[in-house]
């Protein structure tokens, strides 16, 4: 185990704020930006450190975060560790690769359009997938069009 991430009441009263005004609210979520010394993202840092040096001899620096069921974390973690990551200077790609209910974009206020979806079925190149989050070194691909939609072509 790299980490134990502690949930943050911050994030808590943040997620429950989001569910009372809706999805058209425009509500900052990444705790890594509005509250950078809160307990879990100072976890995350601890991470990134630990991940640094195990990952010294690896041919890439790919990681990929899931998770066992719903609600665990996995939206939390994967976009506040690249908001950490890429504060430090180095470039981050966040992939959405969840194709049924991916909603990463939310937390960078983009749309789900024209994601990793569209690129996998040929419908746009790769640089048309990357979209800027808004935070230096930190691009997202969202995950596009979801599968129903794509079979109803």
């Amino acid at each position: 185990m790299y980490a134990s991430v502690p949930k943050s009441d911050i994030q808590v009263r943040l997620n429950v704020l989001q569910r009372k005004l809706g999805k058209k609210a425009n509500i900052d979520q990444l705790l890594a930006e509005t509250n950078p010394a809160d307990l879990s993202i100072e976890a995350l840092r601890g991470l990134r450190t630990s991940l640094h040096f195990a990952m010294m001899e690896a041919k890439n620096n790919i990681l990929m975060i899931s998770g066992p069921s719903p609600s665990v974390g996995k939206t939390f973690i994967s976009t506040n560790f690249a908001v950490v990551v890429a504060k430090t200077g180095q470039r981050v790609l966040l992939v959405d690769a969840d194709m049924r209910k991916g909603y990463l974009q939310r937390q960078f206020g983009l749309k789900w359009d024209d994601g990793l979806s569209d690129y996998l079925s040929g419908k746009i190149e790769l640089p048309g997938a990357i979209k800027a989050s808004g935070i230096e070194n930190l691009d997202i691909v969202t995950r596009g069009q979801t599968l129903q939609t794509l079979l109803s072509y």
